[in-house]
């Protein structure tokens, strides 16, 4: 049988002498030598080509801008920090079967990598060491739109600390976990949780500032049970969050809700803003919303004086039916209700400002109270008091302060002094003497000033005289 070239060099690659072949066979295998080497050197060609392509790749990010677990060698090379996947902590949330757990490739932590310099940036949030888990947590209770978020920026930048929310991803990261404001404790999984701030690193404090909104402001909500509360009901909403985690099945950031434990709490901060200017607020809130989804209702209610008026007018139309006529409502209060716009609104904000008094008082915590227009009248002197309470020391600067227009001019002569008869006569007398600045000079009758005798009787839904 006549070899085949490759068998000719076989020979050769071993080391043993080639027996003796005719001259035919010897061009058959001088072809095959030349065959082999050319296929060794186009397999090496290949090989380099492969190797250059895949380095390409590696350096500009591959087509996602995220490293696989098998590159950790690479990004431990460039400087780069990996963490761990997080995972879901089944075990630790009611309703765990509802619960969806991590994919084991899962990366968090993002990464741009630049092509022109090779440098890896961090978008995620980072904390310094010494202090991993604070102490306790300091509410910061406020009715929406009162000065929640401009306090909870100004605290971060004017201390360097890491504040926390009882809302998972509603931060500026959206995409990762709720991270646990505490490591250390059993029910930490259920909050609060540290607000991620991209590209910072900042201290996490031994007192902890947080953000709850608590319950019974919902602005959309026209049946009475959707936003009357009970002490109890109400406490049990200032515990309450949202933990934001991974779903598997929709492959999409999800949140389940959590509850914590009231013994975490050592401290209250408490806002007030002008009723009536909050009211007005909760309106171009509830534009901001509608725009997403509805622009029919920006075009039936217009941002202006006449566009309040007519979202007034809807909202007691359709709070008329329930509201005054329910079983927790009393006749007097019923009677001073007649004539206030948006009065489901106010009495929201009363009722909110008289549980969030009871709720600091059954805690039995020491707590800040202040007013929004602070920030404009006494802006030195109202940020060191708040940082002498959270006991943090002023390191930085405080972001500009922009104060919103006063609304007053939105309502008439009339609906000033109903609006003011009705939150003296609902109030609890804490809550009166912290808002009565705002509305004495609307009170027509000078025994309406006089909140001794007023605050022994007991009038709608709850007071602690």
């Amino acid at each position: 049988m006549k070899p085949s070239p490759i068998h000719s060099i076989l020979p050769l690659v071993r080391g043993t002498p080639p027996s003796p072949r005719s001259p035919s066979t010897r061009k058959s295998n001088a072809i095959g030598i030349m065959q082999a080497v050319t296929l060794c050197a186009c397999s090496a060609a290949f090989a380099a080509m492969s190797t250059a392509l895949l380095c390409i790749v590696v350096l500009n990010g591959g087509p996602n801008n995220y490293f696989s677990e098998g590159s950790n060698q690479l990004a431990s090379a460039a400087g780069s920090h990996q963490l761990d996947s997080p995972r879901v902590d089944e075990s630790a949330v009611a309703s765990a079967h509802d619960v969806p757990t991590l994919p084991k490739q899962r990366q968090y932590d993002r990464r741009d990598i630049s092509s022109q310099n090779k440098q890896i940036t961090f978008s995620k949030q980072e904390f310094r060491s010494e202090n991993s888990s604070p102490d306790g947590v300091a509410w910061l209770m406020s009715f929406p739109n009162s000065g929640t978020s401009y306090t909870i920026h100004a605290v971060r930048e004017l201390t360097n600390t890491t504040t926390a929310t009882n809302y998972g991803l509603e931060g500026e990261i959206k995409d990762e976990e709720s991270v646990p404001a505490f490591k250390h404790i059993e029910g930490s999984e259920n909050g609060p949780f540290l607000e991620l701030i991209p590209g910072r690193v900042t201290n996490i404090p031994k007192l902890i500032l947080t953000k709850t909104h608590c319950g019974g402001f919902c602005s959309s909500c026209n049946q009475p049970e959707s936003f009357i509360e009970t002490p109890r009901s109400f406490m049990r909403s200032c515990l309450k969050g949202k933990r934001g985690v991974y779903s598997n099945d929709t492959a999409e950031m999800m949140t389940v809700n959590v509850r914590y434990r009231s013994d975490l709490v050592k401290k209250v901060v408490h806002i007030f803003r002008n009723p009536m200017d909050n009211v007005v607020a909760r309106f171009h809130l509830d534009r901001k919303i509608q725009a997403r989804k509805n622009k029919q209702w920006l075009l039936d209610y217009p941002n202006d004086k006449e566009g309040f008026k007519q979202w007034c007018a809807d909202m007691n139309e359709k709070a008329s039916h329930t509201l005054p006529s329910n079983h927790w409502i009393d006749s007097s209060l019923t009677q001073v209700m007649t004539g206030v716009p948006c009065f489901a609104e106010f009495y929201r904000y009363v009722q909110w400002h008289n549980l969030a008094f009871t709720a600091t008082s059954d805690l039995q915590v020491q707590s800040f109270n202040f007013h929004y227009e602070d920030y404009s009248n006494r802006f030195e002197q109202v940020t060191d008091e708040l940082l002498d309470f959270l006991d943090l020391d002023r390191v930085g600067e405080a972001p500009e302060f922009i104060d919103h227009k006063e609304y007053v001019d939105y309502y008439s002569d009339e609906e000033k002094h109903s609006i003011a008869r009705f939150i003296m006569e609902f109030s609890t007398k804490p809550t009166w003497q912290s808002v009565k600045h705002y509305l004495k000079d609307y009170l027509s009758k000078p025994d309406d000033r006089n909140t001794s005798t007023h605050h022994l009787k007991f009038h709608g839904l709850v007071s602690v005289a």
